[in-house]
């Protein structure tokens, strides 16, 4: 069992109770000066994907229509248009080769990992980054009325229209 290394760890939970804290006080105080800027923040969403899935090996890589399951989790999450990069972040070289080899972004992790959560903590440790969603890689049908949920608060004030896909 790989453990997350106490740093990344603590750095992550450091940025999300950071937001969290920014939020409340803005909310008491209501000046500008406690807001954090959304629009600035650099939000990712990251894919754990794991070829080997106890309930259904190699459940990522069957095809749904005309794409492998993993393809349409990640295709239609770049089209939420919400995320400044979307990535694949698998142990598998043959989950990575199918994001790879059909234009999109992904990353093989070194480790092995209890979780998806885990692996995603692995992924991000070299990355600067504000908010990090995590999207399962068997949840093919993103929408942005969905994700936008999650994070609407740093959502709500950028400017979609403008940003790259």
């Amino acid at each position: 069992m790989a453990t997350i290394p106490q740093g990344v760890t603590y750095r992550i939970f450091f940025k999300i109770i950071t937001v969290l804290f920014y939020q409340l006080i803005g909310k008491i105080f209501q000046p500008a000066i406690f807001a954090p800027n959304f629009a600035t923040m650099k939000c990712i969403a990251m894919i754990p994907a794991r070829y080997a899935a106890t309930r259904f090996p190699a459940k990522l890589m069957q095809l749904l229509g005309n794409k492998t399951v993993i393809r349409h989790t990640y295709d239609n999450t770049v089209a939420t248009g919400l995320f400044d990069q979307v990535m694949v972040v698998t142990d598998s070289q043959v989950i990575f080769e199918e994001i790879t080899s059909n234009g999109g972004s992904a990353k093989m992790s070194v480790k092995e990992h209890e979780s998806g959560s885990d692996r995603i903590a692995e992924a991000v440790e070299d990355i600067e980054v504000d908010i990090v969603i995590n999207v399962q890689g068997d949840e093919p049908f993103v929408k942005k009325e969905l994700s936008s949920t999650v994070g609407s608060e740093a959502w709500n004030s950028r400017d979609l229209k403008s940003r790259p896909h």
